[in-house]
């Protein structure tokens, strides 16, 4: 079952490649910074939200994707510090929707890669 959310939800690849990326923090705010392979072309990313998948989605925007996020969940795999994380994210591409998780022991990591995950899982349902 696990090899199965895996390939489907997880390493999901496609149209949107993550190259590198960072965050910040400016009070409420924040702010996405990267690199990006978007369609075949090495993209800059700057954007800001009110974390940091929301940050990702409005730099994927100014990169000409039409894409929002509509729900946002995620969750340990095991008690203590060196537990992994899981984050999924239900976006919005266009017309279509689809659902993407990412999996890190840093949270953060595991929500910014869930972003990608969901867009490309949207792209490819919409042929």
């Amino acid at each position: 079952m696990y090899e199965l959310f895996r390939t489907a939800c997880l390493d999901v690849t496609g149209s949107v490649a993550l190259v590198e990326w960072s965050t910040r923090q400016d009070g409420a705010v924040h702010r996405f910074t990267g690199t990006a392979e978007i369609d075949g072309v090495v993209r800059d990313l700057d954007g800001k939200g009110n974390g940091p998948p929301a940050a990702f989605t409005d730099a994927l925007r100014a990169a000409g994707l039409e894409v929002g996020i509509e729900s946002f969940a995620e969750h340990g795999l095991t008690e203590g510090p060196d537990s992994e994380a899981v984050a999924y994210v239900r976006c919005r591409v266009g017309g279509t929707h689809a659902w993407g998780a990412g999996r890190s022991t840093w949270v953060l990591t595991a929500s910014v890669r869930a972003v990608p995950a969901a867009v490309n899982r949207a792209v490819s349902a919409a042929g």
